[in-house]
């Protein structure tokens, strides 16, 4: 799965990216308040997405795509 980072600056929202894993969109935002967004549709069966019994579970269904 991709990921992309919005940022709010002075200037208004930038969206920047795409990054490949959740990780690393987290490392470039290095404490930087932002919200991270998937990439979507995502290449997953949506029954086993529904299915997930927590957050980690569902991020590693959708890393692995």
């Amino acid at each position: 799965m991709r990921y992309l980072v919005e940022l709010d600056t002075i200037a208004g929202q930038i969206t920047l990216g795409p990054f490949d894993t959740l990780e690393a969109a987290r490392k470039y935002l290095a404490g930087i308040r932002g919200p991270i967004r998937p990439l979507w549709p995502p290449a997953a069966d949506p029954a086993e997405l529904i299915e997930s019994h927590s957050k980690d579970d569902l991020i590693k269904k959708l890393e692995k795509i």
